[in-house]
C-alpha cells in the first residue's frame, strides 16, 4: 500500500501580474502555479491553478473530519473538479476529473493528512520564496 504522495509546485505567479497581495482573499484567488501530484507511477499535472486556495480547501476538509468526499471546487470556474479524494472504508482514493483512479491502492488517513500538511507547508514556502509574501501574515 502506498504511503507517500509526492507534489511539486512550480511556475508561481500572480494573476494579474501587477497585483500586490495585501489581503488573504488576494492570495486565494490571485496566486497561481503549476502543481504536479505523483502517486507512484501516476502523475496528475494541474497547470496554473490557485494552489493556495487548494491548500485552504484541503485544510477545511481535514478539519471537517474527512468523512465525505473532497472535490477541488475552486472559485475559478476552470479549476472546479480537477480532482477528488474519496474515503472508502479505512482508505482514501485520489481520482482525476474523469473519475479515474490515480493509483492502484488506497492511502491511509495518516498518509493523506501528511500530504495535506506537507503540501500546505510547501505552498507557504514557495510563495514566500517566489513572491516574497508571507501567507501567515495575511490570514484573517
Amino acid at each position: 500500500m502506498p504511503s507517500d504522495i509526492e507534489y511539486a509546485i512550480t511556475n508561481v505567479h500572480l494573476d494579474p501580474p501587477e497585483l500586490t497581495i495585501t489581503k488573504w482573499h488576494h492570495a486565494l484567488v490571485n496566486i497561481e502555479g503549476d502543481v504536479t501530484l505523483t502517486f507512484g507511477a501516476q502523475q496528475l499535472s494541474l497547470e496554473s491553478i490557485t494552489f493556495v486556495e487548494l491548500c485552504e480547501n484541503l485544510r477545511h476538509w481535514q478539519t471537517g473530519g474527512m468523512d465525505e468526499p473532497f472535490t477541488y471546487d475552486s472559485m475559478n470556474e476552470e479549476d472546479r473538479g480537477l480532482f477528488s479524494i474519496t474515503p472508502e472504508g479505512s482508505l482514501f482514493h485520489f481520482l482525476d476529473r474523469k473519475g479515474s483512479l490515480l493509483h492502484t491502492a488506497g492511502y491511509t488517513r495518516t498518509a493523506v493528512e501528511s500530504f495535506i500538511s506537507g503540501f500546505q507547508a510547501a505552498a507557504h514556502k514557495t510563495v514566500k520564496a517566489s513572491l516574497h509574501t508571507d501567507l501567515a501574515h495575511l490570514k484573517p
